[in-house]
């Protein structure tokens, strides 16, 4: 079986393959390398680019925990809807229905800056708990 590492574009004159096949084809991996070779000499003049990969997004720490404190910090009418799609659907139909939701126009969500937000907004709540607990005892002993 030939594997094609190389790709020929006429319309630009260019000879096309990813980082690790040109790597590979520099180091002497003999079916980059040959494949390389034949493709230079049979298309003298064309250049050598580097194809871009794709770049899939991922939503590495999105779970249900982390949407439905985002819901309940941003959106909070729409936790009980949210509630029952868990309840309903799966989680890549959950994922699905919140990122199309809260998708920031036509960008991809920023998991990792939500979380931070998240947990900026936990910790100044447990801050302000805190401060609240400290006022109530200070209130209590000054009392006595």
């Amino acid at each position: 079986m030939k594997t094609k590492f190389f790709t020929v574009d006429f319309i630009n004159n260019e000879i096309r393959g990813s980082k690790r096949a040109f790597d590979r084809a520099g180091r002497g991996f003999e079916a980059e390398l040959n494949e390389l070779t034949a493709l230079i000499a049979k298309h003298e003049g064309f250049k050598l680019t580097e194809t871009e990969g794709n770049k899939k997004t991922t939503y590495k720490g999105l779970d249900v925990d982390f949407m439905r404190e985002y819901i309940s910090l941003n959106d909070a009418d729409r936790l009980p809807e949210f509630e029952a799609i868990v309840k309903s659907f799966k989680f890549p139909t959950v994922k699905k229905w919140f990122l199309e939701t809260y998708k920031n126009a036509g960008e991809t969500f920023k998991v990792n800056a939500e979380m931070k937000k998240i947990k900026k907004s936990k910790t100044d709540r447990k801050i302000a708990e805190a401060r609240k607990s400290a006022k109530v005892k200070i209130s209590a002993v000054a009392q006595k």
